[in-house]
């Protein structure tokens, strides 16, 4: 399916059904209600604002927006690691799905989006203003930036902070296991930590706790011996 026009489609469900389907266009795709039962690729901009069902892939392509406001979770398989892709939650209250993003942003005002499971953001992951970010009892792994602009950030899974990139790591509460596996660059952070127990097993990376913060951790802190991995601790 290609918009480069105007596409209005009608409130009742649109099934892909067949394999190898292709969105993509210069315009919008908007569908409230779509069902993936064939493999399907977005390679523009395609917007679903109720329900996103079916059991087949749904994969957002290289530079591709999926933009998603439903209150269901989503249901197909979703591949969101293409380079420059970008998952929008735009809805109020939200699960998360548990995968793999490359960037990812959650949005819609007042409202809760929990994680449906565990969760890797290779790209950079924005709370915006309003936004209370669950991570409930699963494992949130930041690979880049982690912006935290919203309301408040619990769970109790565990942060792990990993990579070779320069990383600003937002504010957030977390009971579990705060780690940081960097084998290279800086992550440093930009608000306030409260977690379990801190754990540096990272070689080559630093961590750095940022400047004007109180940090706390109210478990063990476990780092290696090697001393090639710098931590500053305020």
């Amino acid at each position: 399916m290609q918009n480069d026009g105007t596409f209005t489609a009608s409130t009742g469900v649109h099934t892909f059904s067949s394999t190898g389907n292709i969105i993509s266009g210069a315009n919008v795709v908007a569908i409230p209600s779509l069902t993936i039962s064939g493999t399907t690729t977005n390679n523009g901009t395609l917007t679903v604002s109720t329900t996103l069902a079916g059991a087949s892939t749904l994969t957002n392509g290289t530079n591709a927006t999926l933009n998603f406001a439903g209150s269901s979770a989503i249901a197909p398989t979703l591949t969101a690691t293409a380079s420059g892709n970008i998952v929008n939650y735009t809805g109020v209250a939200q699960t998360v799905k548990g995968t793999t993003y490359n960037i990812l942003n959650l949005s819609g005002g007042s409202g809760t989006k929990t994680l449906g499971a565990a969760t890797i953001v290779n790209g950079t992951l924005t709370i915006n203003s309003g936004v209370t970010f669950a991570m409930s009892t699963f494992l949130l792994t930041l690979n880049a930036d982690f912006i935290n602009n919203g309301v408040s950030t619990s769970g109790s899974g565990g942060v792990t902070i990993t990579g070779t990139a320069a990383q600003n790591i937002g504010s957030f509460t977390n009971t579990g296991t705060v780690s940081m596996t960097k084998t290279g660059g800086t992550a440093i952070f930009t608000g306030t930590v409260n977690g379990g127990g801190l754990t540096i097993n990272g070689i080559g990376g630093t961590l750095d706790l940022g400047s004007g913060f109180t940090q706390t951790f109210t478990g063990a802190w476990t780092r290696p011996t090697v001393h090639s991995l710098a931590t500053r601790v305020h």
